[in-house]
């Protein structure tokens, strides 16, 4: 699901404008930024756990690790549209996270949490998995808009926020017809900033990833990935997985779990009532 084209050429418009008014009169104090993001905030520093690890030149960099390590967390998983999220979201199942009931087919999206308006129906689905489990997550690269709200009913939230090269996501986005090249490019910058503003300000954990990096690191980055969750996953899971990387994550998991053979994964999925579903919430209002 994604934001409707009219609302966010309203937000650019009105970004754009602010912006244009501030600089105009040299009030370099307020650019201008949309709501929830501060200067104060991105004044904030940050300290990479794992820079002793050459976090420089990994795939990612690991924020305000927790120890000792709760047993119940809750792992989110944050980005820009296109940007890599269905991705991660899908290394996570195939280490063995219930990332949702109903699934986006390709995109490993819990259509439940696909909210960006009415947030009420958000608080029984959380409580739902967590009196369910102790380790769960869901993606949706706009959560971004609510997180704030849904915040105090997750359990020792953990962020992993993938970052990607703007240009490539306005470049897809245009490919696809959803917004001119200029639109796509002004949005993914904008929803980056957000992201990165509220990395700043987060108490809680986060892997901050570069998805560029993680197609390269391959079975490294699924190791980083898991060690920064928690997650056990052996050499030989972690080169499995690897292969999912390849493509960018494309396919379905439950098709890449039969291929090679992750029965326990299949097992897992299965006693969970997992389901991918085609067609986003128009596809589930169907099989429903």
């Amino acid at each position: 699901m994604k934001p409707r084209k009219k609302d966010m050429k309203s937000e650019l418009v009105k970004l754009g404008s602010r912006m244009v008014r501030n600089l105009v009169r040299g009030d370099e104090s307020a650019l201008g930024l949309p709501q929830g993001l501060d200067a104060e905030a991105l004044a904030l520093p940050l300290k990479p756990a794992n820079a002793a690890q050459g976090a420089a030149l990994g795939p990612g960099v690991v924020l305000r690790p927790r120890d000792p390590v709760p047993a119940q967390r809750t792992l989110v998983v944050m980005g820009s549209y296109r940007g890599g999220t269905s991705m991660v979201a899908g290394i996570l199942r195939l280490l063995g996270v219930f990332m949702g009931y109903n699934l986006g087919r390709t995109n490993n999206e819990d259509l439940d949490f696909q909210e960006e308006r009415d947030f009420s129906p958000l608080g029984p689905h959380i409580r739902r998995r967590n009196e369910a489990l102790d380790v769960w997550g869901w993606k949706f690269p706009g959560s971004l808009g609510y997180i704030e709200t849904v915040l105090p009913l997750l359990r020792n939230p953990y962020f992993l926020i993938i970052c990607r090269d703007p240009v490539a996501i306005a470049q897809r986005e245009h490919v696809l017809g959803n917004y001119t090249f200029g639109e796509a490019l002004r949005l993914a910058t904008l929803h980056q900033f957000k992201l990165i503003t509220f990395t700043y300000r987060t108490p809680h954990p986060v892997f901050l990833i570069s998805y560029e990096r993680s197609l390269r690191g391959k079975g490294g980055f699924v190791k980083d990935l898991a060690a920064f969750a928690h997650l056990p996953v052996s050499d030989e899971r972690a080169e499995t997985i690897s292969s999912f990387i390849v493509s960018g994550g494309s396919g379905t998991v439950s098709a890449f779990a039969r291929e090679r053979g992750l029965q326990d994964l299949i097992d897992f999925e299965k006693r969970h009532g997992v389901r991918e579903i085609s067609g986003g919430r128009a596809g589930l209002a169907k099989e429903r």
